[in-house]
């Protein structure tokens, strides 16, 4: 069956702006459980933290200023349903049924888990740093192979490179540190100048597994989402299309009616932009009313203006 929930967003604190259908919606604590739906554009709002509980069997925390497209996609045998564009966000899976995992793509890696969880951030060029917490991660880049994450391990692939190759980090805080949640995994806003820094790309740079030039590039690169991943080990390509066999069927249906109804969240312009933050909304409020119709092309080339001299580019083109 096609799949039209893609899952209920619990807003712990500040608020969750949803695009739908070229209208905004925001919702605040009060509203309760809020329903995502596919080709939804979700923002996190400043000083903000929600939990999105999805039909994936996936929990997925995301602090401020994160920004997700539920838009489904497909890379040679890899498919999915989630688009991180921006922001930082830990993800936990729970006990999927045989050969299924949970895979999201961001503008230059896609990342496939199976009953495990991880820290992931994506910077405003579209570099991705991902660090696993718990069972077994795979990143791979636009082009290279694919790298597994154990428990505290970290790879980061920048531009149109490989994944690096892994190092060990120190573990996430414990137990209660879950209650500084919020803090752990907000990100300046897309308009900042740190927008496109990754908060451990020093470190990497400083074992080795990445070089401060290609960093200091990658900065400046427009990333396509859309551009093929290099053919992995024919064994686990093998197991991979085993794996999506049962499900390719529901998967195309919600594929074409995607395709048919919405168009892929895009926008290159040179210097990052708050996406939902461009278009001016009115304050929320416990009842939080719907936002009337806005035009978002119009909000977007205003960006595009006002940001032209500037440097950097949040590039969110993730056609297929």
């Amino acid at each position: 069956m096609a799949l039209t929930k893609y899952g209920m967003a619990q807003i712990q604190t500040g608020q969750l702006i949803i695009v739908r259908e070229d209208r905004e919606n925001i919702y605040v604590p009060q509203d309760g459980e809020v329903e995502v739906r596919l080709n939804d554009v979700i923002r996190v709002g400043q000083d903000s933290f929600v939990i999105l509980k999805t039909e994936e069997q996936t929990d997925i925390k995301m602090g401020s200023n994160a920004v997700f497209q539920i838009k489904p996609w497909k890379n040679r045998n890899k498919t999915g349903y989630l688009r991180m564009l921006y922001g930082k966000m830990n993800f936990e899976t729970k006990k999927l049924q045989k050969r299924k995992r949970f895979r999201f793509k961001t503008a230059s890696a896609s990342i496939g888990v199976k009953g495990t969880g991880a820290d992931c951030e994506v910077g405003s060029t579209g570099n991705t740093g991902c660090t696993g917490r718990s069972g077994n991660t795979v990143i791979q880049g636009n082009s290279g192979p694919s790298r597994d994450l154990a428990a505290n391990q970290m790879s980061i692939v920048v531009g149109n490179r490989p994944a690096s190759q892994t190092i060990m980090v120190p573990p996430p805080p414990g137990e209660d540190s879950k209650k500084d949640d919020h803090k752990t995994f907000a990100k300046a806003s897309s308009t900042s100048n740190r927008s496109s820094s990754l908060s451990q790309e020093g470190q990497a740079v400083n074992a080795g597994i990445i070089g401060q030039e290609s960093l200091n590039e990658s900065k400046k690169e427009e990333i396509a989402a859309d551009e093929s991943l290099e053919q992995e080990l024919e064994a686990e390509a093998q197991g991979d299309v085993e794996e999506d066999a049962e499900t390719d069927e529901a998967f195309e249906e919600d594929l074409k009616e995607s395709e048919e109804n919405s168009e892929v969240m895009e926008l290159a312009v040179n210097e990052p932009v708050d996406i939902a933050g461009q278009i001016e909304v009115a304050a929320a409020t416990a009842t939080t009313p719907e936002i009337p119709e806005v035009d978002v092309e119009e909000a977007i080339e205003e960006a595009v203006q006002e940001s032209k001299n500037a440097t950097g580019k949040l590039i969110l083109d993730f056609e297929n």
